[in-house]
C-alpha cells in the first residue's frame, strides 16, 4: 500500500514539474555574446495554459567559454 502511495505521488510530482515548462527563446543556444556588453536582455516564451498561473522570478547563469577548448563538460 505504501509503495502505491509512494508512485502515485511522484508521478504526480513529475507530471506537475513538466507541465511548468519554459524556453528561452532569444539568444538562441551558441549565440556568441560580446564580453565588453552591459546588458543583455533574454526573452523567456512559455506555452499557453488553461489554468491560472503566477509569475514568480527566472534566475539564469552564464559560463565565459574558452576559445580552443569550447564550452564542453571538462572545459
Amino acid at each position: 500500500m505504501h509503495l502505491l502511495k509512494s508512485v502515485a505521488i511522484t508521478v504526480f510530482l513529475a507530471t506537475s514539474a513538466l507541465a511548468q515548462s519554459i524556453v528561452v527563446d532569444a539568444p538562441r543556444p551558441g549565440t556568441n555574446i560580446p564580453l565588453t556588453s552591459t546588458n543583455l536582455t533574454v526573452q523567456i516564451e512559455r506555452p499557453d495554459t488553461l489554468s491560472a498561473s503566477k509569475e514568480l522570478s527566472v534566475a539564469i547563469g552564464y559560463k565565459i567559454c574558452d576559445v580552443e577548448e569550447g564550452c564542453g563538460p571538462g572545459a
